[in-house]
């Protein structure tokens, strides 16, 4: 079949513009490039990266405040003040101290009242004496505390700790319930003065279940962490 002239000059029109076409990149030429000429699977990868650089690299920190640890082994320390004092260590310069290490308190053999275990121990609010170490032996179930500045040692696993007094420094086995009870009681001298208030209570093998503190300004720990708590403020609002 014979073509016209007309006929032979379109088609040479549509074959120059179909090799246009795959010159330029158009629809009709080759695919998979963009029109920098990169591959799109590779720029797919680069924008995932850009949104992945442009996350939070810790997710998780606002899951982490400055929150108080457990009240009953860590007094009123938060996470972040312990986190320092472990960061610089603590200063073993200083001679171990009964307020300061149970070791040193038992070890103490001047100045030491003790008192024998028994279910209900009293020490009364005269119990200064001569001595500033109190040792309460096995034995004792509910102890009662009405003097103020002395150390006790209790040598048992108590059920009850009540402190009436003030400025006390007790280390314990186990405690399961202790009060800090805020009121007046008769001192050494007859006097009576406010009292309930700035005790320190150390447990060794467990800790209470509960506590009360009627003045806010009292604390407990685990023994072991009495370093870090002795820099931590006394009052929960300090």
């Amino acid at each position: 079949m014979r073509r016209s002239l007309p006929q032979m000059l379109l088609a040479a029109v549509g074959c120059l513009c179909l090799s246009a076409c795959s010159l330029v990149g158009l629809p009709g030429g080759r695919t998979g490039t963009s029109a920098d000429g990169a591959p799109a699977s590779q720029q797919e990868a680069a924008s995932q990266d850009e949104a992945d650089d442009s996350e939070p690299e810790d997710q998780d920190s606002e899951d982490r405040p400055d929150q108080p640890l457990s009240p009953m082994e860590y007094g009123n320390c938060t996470a972040d003040e312990v986190a320092e004092f472990e960061a610089t260590g603590d200063d073993d310069s200083d001679e171990p101290d009964p307020l300061t290490d149970r070791a040193a308190a038992d070890a103490q053999t001047e100045h030491v009242h003790v008192i024998p275990g028994a279910p209900e121990v009293t020490v009364g609010s005269d119990a200064t004496l001569s001595s500033y170490i109190v040792r309460i032996e096995s034995g004792a179930q509910h102890v009662t505390i009405e003097a103020s500045d002395l150390i006790y040692v209790i040598d048992s696993d108590l059920q009850t700790l009540t402190i009436k007094g003030s400025n006390n420094t007790v280390w314990v086995n186990s405690v399961r319930e202790v009060v800090f009870e805020e009121g007046m009681v008769a001192n050494w001298a007859g006097m009576e003065v406010e009292s309930g208030y700035y005790n320190q209570v150390y447990w060794r093998d467990q800790g209470p279940a509960s506590e009360k503190d009627d003045a806010d300004s009292s604390i407990i720990a685990k023994d072991v962490h009495q370093g870090i708590v002795s820099q931590c403020p006394m009052h929960s609002d300090l």
